[in-house]
């Protein structure tokens, strides 16, 4: 996780400040509906910040995979959870603006790909959720939309480690590029 967030950084177009394991509760978020025992659902991802450009939040989720594993599944509750917490938030004040990235170090539905990121994903990820992220809501199409155009799907192999700039690097660069906002 910790080499996703030097090499999501090192691109100076994001800043993540939190990870699950020292910020939990600012990389939660809360879902439709209730958990299995009444309680507020709430998920987890691994890490949060900032998109410069957009200055919306980000949230990661980060599968260190050797082969493919479950990861077709899991990306489909990612997306189930990215459109749960996003309708969620909306009902609860406004759009919150939220973007979710899902990097992984292999490959997985190869075949399917090109589609991965598209609303019809996501409403296969909802029509097969077996977890309740719905919260006996319908499927809003607006909301499909929003986050349909909010998720990131990205391969990080090892190698591109070697590519990534060194904390000293990143810290000249971003003085000169200013994407942060601060002189």
């Amino acid at each position: 996780m910790f080499r996703t967030k030097r090499w999501l950084e090192s691109t100076t177009h994001i800043e993540l400040n939190f990870d699950a394991y020292e910020w939990a509760s600012e990389c939660t978020v809360n879902c439709l509906g209730t958990d299995k025992n009444g309680k507020d659902n709430k998920q987890t991802f691994d890490l949060k910040g900032q998109i410069y450009s957009t200055k919306s939040v980000l949230f990661v989720e980060n599968k260190a995979y050797t082969s493919v594993g479950t990861q077709a599944k899991d990306y489909l509750d990612f997306l189930a959870i990215a459109y749960s917490a996003t309708a969620a938030e909306i009902a609860r004040t406004q759009d919150p603006r939220w973007e979710f990235m899902w990097v992984t170090t292999f490959p997985f539905a190869q075949k399917q790909w090109p589609k991965l990121t598209k609303r019809s994903q996501i409403k296969k990820a909802l029509d097969e959720d077996t977890t309740g992220l719905l919260g006996g809501q319908p499927i809003d199409d607006d909301v499909l939309d929003l986050v349909s155009n909010r998720i990131w799907l990205l391969v990080l192999s090892k190698r591109q480690h070697d590519l990534t700039l060194t904390p000293k690097e990143l810290s000249m660069i971003e003085s000169k590029l200013n994407r942060k906002g601060k002189a």
